[in-house]
């Protein structure tokens, strides 16, 4: 081991040596902005420990005004100094030819410690994960490794972890043992998480309560330090391009976690890394997963198609529109914000529509991660109405990454213009349902009124030539860009993200085409259960109508010959 010294936060002090780095890994950090809490965990000093932990989370003994300019801060320590280092070595150029990308890994936490550590520790973790993504994400030369280990133990170097690590080890176990159903300590805690706060200000990363740490801590087991080690190891290999974005442990999906059960005082072998690392990266390949995006001119049928898919299929789709009402009537931080800008009428700013998405997505990744059924470990969605621009498409494809969830399929349905202006034109709607019905191909049983109601059909204000024209250049504006985004992504023998164009004139038309897409980026995608029940119903119900229809016949039939 050849050892420099340096000043993370100076990279004048390490600059030369990142050349010849095949990767540069980031343990730099702290739990406790009273960094002294350490050396008395090391030296079996509990009444120092104590006192460090109640110094950090009550901020007594500074100006917690001063917390950003204290050198050991959660700030400088946690985010700041790993943001000096990633960018200095994104910006150094590799001396030798490497296998693969050069990887910065950034040892960074689970949220299990709020609210016994104060939540600015877990916020800065997330920021230094985000900000380095997002250098990282436009350089094929770079990958971004986020660790995100369990509590960390060791029984020598800091023997005062080892009880507390046996007892989550515990509770990890008997959740695992749990019946499905049963209520546990960690359900009821995520079911009362709503009524409490969230990060300490509206743009911060975190957006769940203290309640879901303590949640999280019971159900994750404890890992010991050299099994991180040796995912750090894994991670920094430039063969395993694989290893990208957030490396974390999880309970779900895997027995080995539990049974053999590791030992708690004395590390195993390279078991702990497998399952910190393989069984937890989802890099968009595992052909288990839709994460779709769906553009098209206005018009164009997304609406049609995407409720195909969703009516068919176990497929949720996610609403911009209807995640954003939803924040603003329940008056969250988020929908405090959007509610103010909508009042003034002014356009709400990419990071706020991020968080209106992020926060559903991230709530939904967080219900199938601490999952403990194997049936729930894959979700599938369509995210309608966003992005619409190419920036807001670079920050939810630099949140999903991070997340390890990035987009499986970006679908562009390509119909003439002509063909939409024809289709626009003979549109009629049914407003209170929703139904659409087109005098070209899709008639009402009755000219001008509802199939199932009998309500008068109505034409949309906007469905006229010069709205289409607007609208559509407005399109080809902001959505171009964005597909030219995807597209650049294709370059490699095997995208993160497929972009498929698909070409036709009416929906009908599309959807085989759409079905055998999705289908063969995801294999396992399965039918609703209600679906097939439904289509059983539905035969028996089109037989005994049938026969209704035959006597019905047979009785005119009767009715005109005695006549």
């Amino acid at each position: 081991v050849d050892w420099q010294a340096g000043d993370a936060l100076r990279p004048e002090t390490y600059a030369h040596l990142l050349p010849g780095a095949s990767a540069v890994v980031h343990t730099i950090g702290t739990l406790l902005e009273d960094t002294e809490y350490k050396a008395v965990l090391r030296f079996r000093n509990l009444g120092g420990a104590i006192r460090s932990f109640r110094r950090s989370s009550s901020g007594v003994g500074r100006n917690p005004l001063e917390k950003d300019k204290t050198k050991g801060s959660y700030e400088i320590l946690n985010r700041d100094a790993a943001l000096r280092v990633a960018q200095a070595f994104v910006e150094s150029e590799a001396t030798t030819e490497l296998p693969g990308p050069r990887p910065f890994v950034y040892l960074s936490a689970e949220d299990i410690f709020r609210p016994m550590i104060p939540a600015r520790y877990i916020e800065t973790k997330r920021q230094a994960e985000n900000e380095i993504e997002l250098l990282v994400v436009d350089r094929p030369a770079y990958r971004g490794v986020y660790i995100r280990p369990s509590l960390v133990y060791h029984p020598h170097v800091r023997p005062y972890t080892s009880p507390v690590a046996a007892f989550l080890d515990l509770s990890s176990v008997i959740h695992f043992k749990l019946p499905p159903g049963l209520p546990s300590p960690s359900s009821i805690l995520r079911s009362l998480s709503p009524a409490f706060p969230t990060g300490t200000s509206p743009s911060s990363p975190i957006q769940s309560s203290p309640l879901d740490s303590v949640a999280n801590a019971l159900t994750l087991p404890p890992i010991h330090v050299n099994h991180v080690a040796e995912a750090i190891c894994i991670a920094a290999d430039n063969a395993r391009s694989d290893m990208r974005g957030v490396l974390r442990e999880r309970r779900v999906d895997a027995q080995a976690v539990v049974s053999p059960r590791r030992p708690l005082i004395r590390p195993g072998q390279a078991q702990g890394i497998r399952e910190l690392g393989s069984q937890t990266v989802d890099d968009g390949h595992d052909g288990k997963s839709l994460r779709m995006i769906m553009f098209g001119k206005p018009g164009a049928g997304k609406g049609t198609l995407s409720g195909r898919l969703v009516n068919k299929y176990d497929i949720l789709s996610l609403s911009t529109g209807d995640l954003l009402r939803q924040h603003i009537a329940e008056k969250t931080e988020v929908g405090l914000l959007a509610e103010d800008v909508v009042a003034k009428g002014g356009l709400l700013p990419d990071e706020i529509m991020l968080r209106v998405i992020t926060s559903k997505l991230d709530y939904l990744h967080n219900k199938v991660y601490y999952s403990f059924s194997p049936s729930h470990l894959h979700l599938h969605w369509i995210l309608d109405g966003f992005p619409r621009t190419l920036g807001q498409g670079k920050l939810l494809d630099t949140h999903l990454r991070t997340q390890n969830t990035p987009l499986t399929l970006v679908i562009n349905l390509d119909v003439p213009d002509q063909v939409i202006l024809s289709r626009i034109t003979d549109r009629w709607v049914h407003l209170p349902s929703g139904r659409v019905y087109n005098m070209s191909y899709n008639r009402p049983m009755i000219d001008g009124f509802d199939d199932e109601t009998g309500e008068p059909l109505t034409k949309r204000p906007d469905d006229n030539p010069e709205t289409f024209a607007r609208r559509l250049k407005q399109f080809y504006t902001s959505t171009s860009p964005l597909l030219s985004y995807y597209d650049s992504q294709q370059t490699s023998t095997s995208p993160l993200t497929k972009l498929v164009a698909l070409s036709g004139e009416t929906s009908d038309e599309i959807w085989p085409l759409l079905e055998r897409t999705v289908l063969a980026a995801v294999p396992s995608l399965r039918e609703r259960v209600a679906t097939r029940e439904e289509r059983r119903r539905t035969s028996l119900s089109e037989a005994i109508l049938a026969r209704k229809d035959e006597s019905t016949l047979s009785e005119d039939a009767a009715g005109r010959r005695e006549r």
